[in-house]
């Protein structure tokens, strides 16, 4: 809450660390190279080319989670809008409705569980609060690890926009 007319969702201290996870490890990718080969001959050239695509993959995965996590995602009733991004929602349209809503429109909040494959097929939870409009569209809010901290968040802002919650997450 950051006035009585403002509430602004902030990264988690794990967001603003966790992106620059993928410009280190091609690092310690490229010490490891140095420190077993030394780039000899044909195989140097191999080491070389891999770790330009690794830490050209791995440097673009970094600065895109970097941006998105920086978004700001506002609700805000002086400008009577919810919206994500650094943007004025005052000179948005209808085209860019997934960043921004009128806050009259939305009729409820939403919090669902997910399950979530990962790449190496582990599994977990993760949990996300959706605006409900008024016409049945969701808007996704935020994806939170942490279910109760969810809960605080959506229980926050459902008591500052005056609509109900409905909790569809398991636990």
């Amino acid at each position: 809450l950051v006035s009585s007319e403002r509430i602004e969702f902030h990264r988690t201290r794990f967001m603003k660390i966790f992106p620059f996870i993928f410009l280190i490890f091609p690092l310690i990718f490229l010490r490891l190279l140095f420190a077993t080969s030394g780039f000899p001959g044909i195989f140097g050239q191999i080491s070389v080319a891999v770790f330009i695509i690794v830490f050209g993959v791995f440097a673009f995965v970094g600065v895109y989670l970097w941006r998105l996590s920086k978004k700001s995602i506002v609700f805000d009733k002086f400008q009577g809008y919810f919206w994500k991004g650094n943007i004025d929602p005052r000179g948005m349209n209808s085209e860019n409705e997934n960043d921004f809503v009128r806050l009259t429109d939305i009729y409820a909040l939403q919090i669902i569980a997910k399950r979530v494959r990962s790449t190496r097929g582990s599994v977990y939870r993760s949990y996300e609060l959706n605006i409900v409009l008024k016409s049945g569209k969701r808007v996704r809010v935020v994806d939170h690890g942490n279910i109760y901290a969810l809960r605080v968040d959506a229980k926050n802002v459902a008591g500052f926009l005056s609509v109900p919650v409905w909790d569809a997450a398991i636990r």
